[in-house]
């Protein structure tokens, strides 16, 4: 249940529960979030946390929940991908290091969850794994069978994404023309979605494609929509799924700011995180911190919008500590943050919706 807050513009009495409403100015010059004023914006805090900061050379980034655990990735920085966090016995396990030798991969692009089964996608080689969670416990090393290889003959999704029964959402890196994918389960494209125009966009091949994979993808549960959106450039994508077809029925796209084409400056505002989905709604967590020299790291963010399958937004809430990432479970939001040590947030949306 969200707790009771200072009035800064209106009270909203909505069942058992009082927020601070929040409007975006008129002047604000992040076009985005100014768009977002007219649902205000309810500012929550966690129901519980903890402390990882004893975790050495761990930066988190991906999360999901299994049973009591939160399973985790690390950044480039890190010197193992995985971490597993008890949430009830705050046992930890490193896995997986970094690396190409015999049992390590370089890096873990993607955690996904479906129908209860972990799996992992090794953004280096193309290959989807599902992770045995109760051996990888008991024996405190990964244990994991392939699930598929997602590489053809000439190339393979830079990141992945569950997408119904038999197929993924996937970004590639063979044509500046598409920017998201429907693939089968062997990394054949169906379908594909255009890419976003922005006169910020650069005309190099390389430096457009690599705006391009930078995205976040999610669909519903049934795999029947699907939602992406951008890091680079503040744009965000709904489409339908029918036998493989993707067809997009909603984009916003936003002036972008502090992007000169080819590079990002120090005033570049970053912006789509991570997303999260259920029957109803898209959750997107958006950062809009600078790249230099703002309060916060760009990556952590503490802006939570919640849209329809519609796409159209419908909740702002502001997360009063900030977050990299989280994985959606019910009402509940298993979060991971690295700033300003490495802790672990639980929020719960409760009433809120």
């Amino acid at each position: 249940m969200c707790r009771h807050f200072i009035i800064l513009s209106l009270i909203i009495i909505a069942g058992l529960f009082s927020a601070v409403m929040v409007s975006c100015s008129e002047t604000d010059p992040n076009a985005y979030l100014r768009s977002l004023r007219r649902i205000g914006m309810v500012a929550i805090d966690p129901v519980d946390s903890a402390s990882l900061s004893d975790v050495e050379k761990f930066l988190a980034m991906d999360v999901v929940k299994a049973n009591d655990w939160l399973i985790m990735s690390g950044d480039s920085r890190s010197t193992f991908n995985l971490l597993f966090y008890n949430l009830k016995t705050k046992d930890r396990i490193l896995a997986l290091r970094k690396g190409r030798g015999p049992g390590e991969m370089s890096y873990v692009s993607n955690i996904l969850k479906h129908d209860g089964k972990v799996s992992i996608y090794d953004g280096d080689r193309g290959m989807l794994y599902n992770v045995d969670i109760p051996r990888t416990i008991s024996t405190r090393m990964l244990s994991a069978d392939t699930v598929t290889n997602l590489r053809d003959d000439f190339t393979k999704p830079s990141s992945v994404a569950q997408c119904g029964k038999c197929g993924y959402l996937t970004t590639n890196i063979v044509s500046a023309n598409v920017w998201y994918s429907y693939s089968n389960k062997d990394g054949k494209i169906l379908s594909s979605v255009p890419t976003f125009e922005y006169k910020e966009l650069s005309d190099d091949f390389d430096a457009k494609v690599s705006h391009l994979i930078s995205s976040e993808m999610i669909s519903s549960p049934d795999g029947m929509k699907a939602c992406v959106a951008n890091i680079i450039f503040p744009v965000i994508s709904f489409s339908s799924v029918d036998g493989g077809k993707l067809t997009e029925y909603r984009r916003y796209a936003y002036p972008a700011m502090g992007f000169n084409g080819t590079s990002i400056t120090s005033e570049w505002i970053r912006n789509f995180q991570c997303l999260q989905a259920d029957e109803k709604y898209v959750y997107a967590l958006y950062s809009g911190n600078k790249f230099r020299g703002g309060s916060l790291p760009s990556w952590e963010c503490q802006h939570l919008i919640v849209y329809d399958w519609s796409g159209e937004p419908v909740r702002h809430f502001f997360l009063n500590r900030n977050i990299t990432y989280f994985f959606l479970e019910g009402s509940k939001l298993y979060c991971d943050s690295s700033y300003p040590d490495f802790n672990v947030y639980v929020y719960d949306l409760g009433r809120c919706l």
